[in-house]
């Protein structure tokens, strides 16, 4: 799942020699929410690779119970996306993800009434092509109603000429047998009707990432074989691949033992392991200091390491260029639209010379 305490750009990026110019590309880039402004940095980088962008999508809006929707939009950005002819498609995302707040806005009509009519609003103020839901940790329960207002949503935006994607939090059953298994289906995957929102939509992006978080065992952001899996099943339910766009993380996980909350040690998970995001160049930075080699696990197509600190097991699992060229091939050999990558920062810098990059099918 995304931080939303951070504004975001969306942008599918692709190499030229391995996909076909039809192939749409798209990267997520994070910035301060309480200003929706980005750094020189991140703004240098998009110069930097200009020519590898279709869309980039800031997440830069947040929509209230009441359908109210703020944020700013950084008029750097704009003068780029005209400079270098890339389409701008904001992200508008639950705020803070909360789900009880959802629940009240798809519950009022006049609240998601004002939410349209400001969507349309903004489009035509700043010129954009579109916007994209990124409305997440939904109740089951609200799955109709959330369909609906996307349905509402995209009749809107299409009348006006605008377009309108949706991140989807992915699954690959709806059974479960694990009670972490069943409160993630009630509330993170099981509100997505993907037929009907790809019915609406003119694509969804997977979000095809944190298969293992800080409440699961360590393990891979997005172990392949779960990654392939998740787009046959997509396919499956009649989802035509050209509104498929694969969603890909850069940045790494980093598991380390919790903390305990003295005022709880009764609580049966107050000391647990625990899972952070990490650019890639942090990872280089803990490499350094524990002095050993990152371990490619081939059937994973992603790399990780153990080692151990204060006697305790620390685990580092790594998305650099060859991860990230082996979820490229997925794009190419089951003809998906594209990518949208999590998020230009975090990334390994080999990724923008991608086609250097050989993966050793036999290594381990």
């Amino acid at each position: 799942m995304k931080k939303i305490a951070i504004a975001t750009l969306f942008f599918l990026l692709f190499t030229s020699n391995i996909f076909a110019s039809s192939t749409e590309r798209l990267f997520y880039l994070t910035a301060d929410f309480a200003d929706s402004s980005f750094t020189r940095e991140q703004l240098q980088l998009i110069k930097d690779h200009a020519q590898s962008i279709d869309i980039i999508a800031p997440q830069i809006y947040q929509l209230d119970e009441n359908g109210v929707i703020w944020g700013n939009m950084d008029s750097r950005l704009l003068g780029l996306a005209k400079e270098y002819h890339f389409k701008v498609m904001p992200l508008i995302v639950n705020t803070h993800f909360n789900q009880e707040q959802f629940h009240l806005f798809l519950t009022n009509p006049l609240a998601q009434e004002r939410a349209l009519s400001e969507m349309v609003v903004l489009c035509h103020e700043y010129h954009l092509y579109g916007l994209q839901f990124d409305f997440e940790n939904i109740h089951i329960n609200d799955k109709k109603a959330f369909t609906h207002f996307f349905q509402l949503a995209a009749q809107r935006l299409h009348q006006h000429g605008f377009a309108i994607s949706v991140a989807v939090v992915p699954r690959t059953s709806d059974l479960h047998e694990s009670d972490y298994d069943r409160w993630f289906f009630e509330n993170w995957s099981g509100a997505y009707d993907y037929q009907a929102l790809a019915q609406s939509s003119d694509f969804l992006s997977v979000m095809t990432y944190d298969n293992h978080t800080s409440l699961t065992t360590p393990g891979p952001l997005a172990p392949l074989p779960w990654v392939e899996k998740i787009i046959q099943g997509l396919l499956k339910k009649q989802i035509p691949a050209e509104k498929i766009s694969l969603g890909i993380p850069t940045y790494s996980g980093y598991w380390f033992s919790g903390k305990m909350d003295p005022g709880n040690v009764a609580e049966k998970y107050s000391y647990r392991s625990r899972e952070i995001q990490i650019a890639y160049s942090n990872v280089l930075n803990l490499l350094d200091q524990i002095h050993q080699p990152l371990l490619w696990q081939n059937q994973w197509k992603s790399s990780y390491v153990i080692y151990s600190h204060d006697d305790k097991n620390e685990y580092i699992f790594v998305e650099d260029a060859k991860s990230f060229q082996a979820r490229l091939a997925l794009v190419k050999r089951y003809h998906l639209r594209g990518l949208s990558v999590w998020k230009l920062g975090d990334e390994d810098p080999a990724i923008w010379n991608n086609k250097n990059v050989v993966i050793n099918a036999n290594s381990e």
